[in-house]
């Protein structure tokens, strides 16, 4: 149902990935085994997908060119950690 849901609001993400998306279950098996998975099996930085590496981009027509400024990036880092220090400053 949920790739129904991912078709009907994003058909041309839809139809570029058709294949590679994964039910909740699949994508959750990915997310549970990377948390009890001995730490040198994993890739630091790794982009994972089925337990294993993958490329991290996909080349897509309505991908293609996107990039992000070296600034922007670490503007958005800088505002993450701000929240993120508000936040646990708040319930200590």
């Amino acid at each position: 149902q949920s790739q129904d849901t991912v078709r009907d609001a994003l058909p041309g993400f839809y139809s570029s990935l058709k294949g590679k998306l994964r039910t909740p279950k699949e994508g959750a098996d990915t997310v549970s085994w990377l948390c009890v998975a001995p730490k040198d099996a994993l890739e630091p930085g790794g982009f994972y997908l089925d337990r294993r590496t993958v490329p991290k981009h996909v080349s897509t027509n309505f991908l293609t060119g996107t990039s992000y400024a070296d600034e922007k990036v670490q503007r958005l880092v800088e505002r993450l950690e701000e929240r993120l220090a508000a936040v646990l400053g708040a319930d200590r």
